[in-house]
């Protein structure tokens, strides 16, 4: 069992499906596009993917089905827990079992997008994040139209005027997050620049196998900005992780231990990035507020429309909030590459709707995530948790909230 628990984790910790999904030609695209755009010619946008990357995620999956079937051989003659209670010993193994189908999607959405097959890349996208209800589609559409009032976060005026004067290059970020690690005593996480990426983003599973922060090279934020992102990227994602890592390695037999970092996260979001975006809010006030555009432009999708509609559909309730056209834009054109990201063809022509789901979690989650979600532990998905509560575990996080993100003091930003 401890070869065969070594080798999942080994081979489920390279499947990112950001990385698999990311355009290689992203910036030059949106480039493009806008000038196209402008100048009157509206022509969807053909994203290009590292093939390399794909190829290799695709290859894993006939061994991680081989490796799934030796691990239902094995299952009943190792025991995952220190206890006898057969109800935990169930919630761990269920939990295992889905991690390894969650991997095997991830193979599967890399040979979609290889095969340049959007159907399928949409139905296992809707099966490893789940798909927003009517409802959510229709709070969002409300929320685009409602300006709604302004207001701040914790901190009082005057702090955040001078941290809005301040200026951070990506370097400089770095060197924060560092800061927040340090005082959290968190070790083993590299926090990275990177040319290719188009967001900051925590990534416990990468092609490299080990646990990043990952900022784009070019990002530049202000002071204010700065301890959204310190709270959002490592004081709730990282910070959870560690958490969901601790009580694992506590909670495993040797011979499941190998597993630890692959049972710590979940694929689907909706609790992790709910969590996230209540704590950019208490940092920055409504400014923070989870955009409804993914939303929308997903809603778009799914009607069958192209990607010029959903840029145009956000854009224009960009500008109905009173925003600038090149800020409107520069909305729309993330909103709508974050959600056809994946597919071969942004026209959306195919027999079955495209859609790549992932971040409807942000604005969702944010309107339904509550104090009750163990939300020490968000990076474990809301089914992970019930398992494990009603079989009877206590999560307990080894990691709490020390709220940096409101002490600009204590990073020494300020």
């Amino acid at each position: 069992m401890l070869n065969t628990c070594t080798r999942i984790a080994q081979i489920a910790m390279q499947l990112n499906p950001v990385e698999l999904v990311t355009p290689t030609n992203a910036a030059s695209e949106k480039k493009g596009f806008l000038k196209a755009y402008n100048a009157g010619f509206a022509v969807n946008p053909v994203f290009k993917y590292n093939k390399r990357v794909l190829r290799q995620a695709s290859k894993l999956r006939k061994e991680l089905e081989s490796l799934k079937a030796e691990f239902e051989g094995l299952a009943d003659k190792y025991p995952a827990t220190c206890t006898d209670d057969p109800e935990k010993e169930l919630a761990v193994k269920n939990i295992i079992r889905d991690r390894i189908l969650d991997a095997i999607i991830t193979c599967e959405m890399a040979e979609a997008i290889l095969e340049g097959n959007d159907a399928t890349l949409a139905s296992l996208s809707a099966e490893k994040y789940g798909s927003p209800t009517c409802t959510m589609v229709g709070n969002a559409y409300e929320a685009a139209q409602d300006a709604g009032k302004k207001y701040g976060g914790v901190l009082d005026r005057e702090t955040m005027k001078a941290l809005k004067g301040m200026r951070f290059e990506a370097q400089e970020i770095m060197h924060y997050f560092e800061r927040a690690l340090e005082l959290y005593g968190i070790k083993d996480w590299i926090v990275v620049m990177d040319d290719q990426a188009t967001a900051i983003d925590v990534r416990d599973k990468n092609i490299s196998g080990r646990p990043l922060v990952v900022i784009p090279s070019a990002r530049k934020v202000d002071g204010a900005k700065l301890l959204e992102l310190i709270g959002h990227e490592i004081e709730c994602h990282l910070r959870s992780s560690e958490n969901a890592r601790c009580f694992w390695a506590e909670t495993l037999t040797e011979e499941y231990q190998p597993l630890v970092p692959l049972l710590a996260k979940s694929d689907n979001e909706f609790v992790y990035e709910g969590y996230a975006k209540q704590n950019d809010v208490r940092v920055t006030g409504s400014d923070a507020l989870p955009t409804p555009n993914y939303l929308i432009a997903m809603h778009q999708a799914f009607r069958g429309e192209a990607f010029v509609t959903a840029f145009e559909v956000v854009a224009g309730f960009e500008i109905q909030k009173g925003v600038s056209e090149k800020t409107a834009q520069s909305r729309a054109w993330t909103a709508a590459y974050r959600v056809f990201r994946g597919c071969s063809s942004t026209a959306n022509d195919g027999t079955t709707p495209f859609a790549f789901q992932k971040d409807f979690a942000y604005f969702a989650g944010y309107r339904t995530v509550s104090e009750n979600d163990h939300l020490d532990f968000s990076s474990m998905a809301m089914r992970d948790i019930a398992k494990l509560t009603e079989a009877g575990f206590e999560l307990k996080p080894h990691y709490y909230h020390q709220w940096l993100c409101l002490d600009p003091w204590k990073l020494g930003i300020l």
